[in-house]
């Protein structure tokens, strides 16, 4: 038989009877006629105690927290946790909430005092950064686009991929225009996930305005996808002028503002025209080579002589002589430009454009 020792028995000699009676309920004192009493000494002796659980823990992660298990775990013991909380599943796998501590006892049929197991905390999982979020404003004609870290956090540590771009005070991102990046935020212990991808766009391209002077009174401007001309002695618009060539009325200093295709716009310098007014007269038999000349030209007339005035684009005479038919004029010391020969021989006078290289 297996005899239960009453819960509280204090260890030591005891004296333990057993009586067995026939039509009767037992007594350990009673009268009876037929049965049997035994009498035995027993000595009690104090139940060992019981095994305090020892704990192995493992750190948290920037992904999970720490975890704690019962590394001498008993099937057959029953786990009680101070504060109350934390259970031992099985295997010993400990579930409880991180960042508080805790101890545990084991209690099984055979042991007797509880031991409590050391103080252990499961840790916090690690905080990880949010993810930069970037915004980003458009390149303009004068500048590349912008782009910000909007939830900047000055503790953090931005790094790029690829490396390049750096995150400044308040969130602002230098960075290689038209480069694309992703940026993560690490603090002392995680790094964030990326960022979605981010291009600062690249400055819009300036056109390069040029107004061309093509000696007939008229100007070209370089191609473009808009054109206004101007007068530079008032700076403003001529009325209608949106061609790519201009032919102004009157003698003046012309410029042109010459849009592209991304809107971006340049002024040429001033262009001065002042050889309208002036027209060719043609003379008979009179023929001038070579024109375009870099130095001089040679005149051929129906006459015997001739008087010569050169004028340049504005009609000023810069020089005179007199020469015989197939005679020079020499240009050589002037500028290149145009220039205009007055031939005046007994019979006619005429003009004709000469151009200087």
């Amino acid at each position: 038989y297996n005899v239960l020792v009453p819960a509280g028995t204090v260890p030591g000699l005891k004296r333990m009877r057993i009586v067995h009676v026939e039509s009767a309920a037992p007594s350990s004192c009673g009268t009876y006629f037929y049965g049997e009493t035994e009498d035995y000494n027993v000595n009690i002796v104090a139940a060992p105690a019981c095994l305090a659980p020892t704990l192995s823990t493992v750190a948290a992660t920037c992904s999970s927290p720490g975890t704690a298990t019962v590394s001498n775990y008993d099937a057959t013991s029953t786990y009680v946790s101070t504060p109350a909380g934390a259970t031992v599943g099985a295997l010993g796998v400990i579930t409880a909430t991180a960042g508080t501590a805790y101890t545990l006892t084991a209690a099984n049929a055979t042991c007797g005092a509880l031991v409590a197991s050391a103080s252990f905390t499961i840790d916090v999982q690690l905080t990880e950064p949010v993810a930069p979020a970037v915004t980003t404003t458009v390149a303009t004609c004068t500048s590349p686009g912008t782009a910000t870290v909007s939830n900047y956090d000055s503790t953090s540590t931005y790094v790029s991929t690829p490396v390049g771009a750096t995150v400044g005070a308040l969130g602002v991102i230098t960075a290689t225009a038209g480069t694309a990046y992703t940026l993560t935020a690490a603090n002392a212990t995680c790094t964030s996930v990326a960022s979605v991808s981010v291009t600062i766009a690249v400055q819009l391209a300036a056109p390069v305005a040029v107004a061309t002077d093509n000696g007939d009174a008229t100007l070209t401007a370089t191609a473009g996808t808009g054109y206004v001309w101007i007068d530079c002695a008032t700076n403003t618009a001529i009325a209608g002028a949106t061609a790519q060539t201009f032919a102004p009325t009157v003698n003046g200093n012309y410029a042109v503002v010459l849009t592209n295709a991304a809107g971006c716009s340049d002024t040429s310098v001033c262009v001065t025209i002042a050889n309208i007014g002036i027209k060719e007269i043609a003379g008979t038999g009179v023929s001038i080579y070579p024109n375009p000349t870099s130095s001089d030209v040679v005149i051929n007339f129906p006459s015997n002589s001739a008087s010569i005035e050169v004028m340049d684009a504005t009609g000023k005479v810069v020089s005179t002589s007199t020469i015989t038919t197939g005679g020079k004029v020499t240009l050589a010391d002037f500028n290149r430009g145009i220039y205009y020969i007055r031939l005046n021989t007994e019979n006619a006078t005429s003009i004709h454009k000469v151009i200087k290289n």
